[in-house]
């Protein structure tokens, strides 16, 4: 099944690289976090399709990083893979529901990316690897957090900003580890399917 949501999504996800234009769609991108923990989130409804990212962090990293896309019903989604469940609501301007893992349960809480310089959902991909990261600011500081695998399964890299990312454009600029060494990579703001 993961590797089905994996083909879905890298179909989805060229798409979304084709669809960054000059011109916004209506809020479709929501970003914000996972209650109890460290753990960021984004997800795009568009089209009659919905796809949430999870991203943890540290020792979440492995246990807390999916990729999960389904079709909406009256505005609501329940989507699952292996461990990863998201049963979530769209209301007008934002994203509401729990998102659940091996860690445990959590609430869903994201927001509309209204702002682009305060708020984004950033995706790179190459081959089967993909490469993604959620910004947004709380309480005044811009947070930033992402991982890059090439297996849905993973293992799984963090990806930090190289730059700090204070004033968000449509490129997002990350650094990870590739086996060993550092490496750069400039993810596109994803602004709906």
């Amino acid at each position: 099944m993961r590797s089905l949501l994996t083909v879905g999504f890298l179909a989805a996800l060229a798409a979304l690289l084709v669809a960054c234009g000059d011109d916004a769609p209506p809020a479709s991108v929501f970003v914000g976090s996972v209650t109890g923990g460290d753990v960021l989130a984004a997800s795009i409804w568009e089209d009659g399709r919905a796809i949430v990212y999870t991203c943890g962090v540290g020792d979440s990293l492995d246990t807390d990083t999916a990729w999960l896309a389904g079709t909406p019903s009256d505005g609501s989604v329940e989507l699952s893979d292996g461990m990863f469940s998201v049963v979530a609501t769209r209301e007008l301007d934002a994203v509401r529901g729990t998102f659940s893992s091996q860690t445990g349960t959590g609430a869903l809480d994201l927001v509309a990316v209204t702002s682009p310089e305060d708020a984004g959902f950033f995706v790179a991909t190459e081959g089967a690897c993909r490469t993604a990261a959620v910004a947004f600011r709380r309480g005044g500081v811009m947070l930033v957090q992402g991982a890059r695998f090439c297996d849905a399964a993973g293992p799984f890299s963090q990806v930090t900003p190289v730059l700090p990312p204070e004033l968000l454009g449509d490129r997002l600029l990350v650094r990870f580890d590739d086996g060993g060494e550092l490496r750069e990579l400039a993810l596109e703001r994803v602004r709906g399917i």
